[in-house]
């Protein structure tokens, strides 16, 4: 006879109970990411705050480090570093309330000047706006014609004549004493402009013309010549 001792088989009870609290314990399934009590699937990114970033990268969670630029404040305006608040990289921000940048220049609130393009411009709260200059409002016999490097109208030969070649001319009237040129009356002034061409080099097979009605040459294909009769 066989004296080896054999455990009794476990309760039914015991079997369910081990059964239900394997059921129940927490398991990470394939391609999901468990973050802080969180589960995320996988090529997810989320940031857990601030100053970290994660993704989820298969079943790994990855996390990095947000990397923060230099803003490089121009102290020269008054700007300090700053970190608002739910924030992680610090930016530049003015210690002057409402100054403005226009073209290169600081201006305070509430001034006025002017701006290019025959503007206006103004800061407002730390805005800047511009408008149209203003001009008045003229009434011309001859019409109003806009003098180089002004911005409103004037009237048309309202200053002094020009005489050129024996011809008089009217301020502010224009004419061209030669194909490449133009000319205007300033005010008892002639200002003439010509015409500047550039160097121009040709290919075989052509050469330099002057189109009708312009002042620089082109290159265009030489022509052809048989029974006294040209072909380009």
């Amino acid at each position: 006879m066989d004296s080896t001792w054999m455990p009794p088989p476990p309760p039914l009870f015991l079997l369910l109970l081990f059964w239900a609290a394997f059921a129940g314990s927490p398991h990470q399934a394939e391609g999901v990411c468990v973050y802080r009590g969180s589960s995320f699937e996988n090529n997810t990114v989320w940031k857990p705050d601030s100053c970290q970033e994660c993704r989820c990268h298969g079943d790994f969670t990855l996390c990095d480090a947000v990397v923060c630029k230099n803003p490089r404040c121009n102290v020269r305006k008054g700007e300090v570093l700053h970190i608002a608040p739910n924030a992680c990289c610090p930016k530049c921000v003015s210690q002057t309330e409402g100054f403005c940048e226009h073209e290169g220049r600081v201006h305070e609130h509430g001034t006025e000047w002017a701006g290019s393009g025959c503007t206006t411009c103004s800061c407002v709260n730390g805005k800047v706006v511009c408008a149209p200059k203003p001009c008045p409002v003229i009434s011309c016999e001859r019409g109003e014609v806009v003098a180089q490097g002004a911005c409103c109208p004037q009237c048309a030969g309202s200053g002094e004549a020009c005489s050129f070649d024996g011809q008089t001319f009217q301020d502010h009237e224009e004419w061209r004493p030669s194909r490449c040129a133009k000319c205007v009356c300033q005010n008892g002034t002639a200002e003439c402009f010509t015409a500047s061409c550039q160097p121009l080099i040709c290919n075989e097979g052509e050469n330099p013309v002057v189109p009708a009605g312009k002042c620089c040459p082109e290159c265009v294909p030489k022509s052809c010549s048989v029974s006294r009769r040209a072909y380009e």
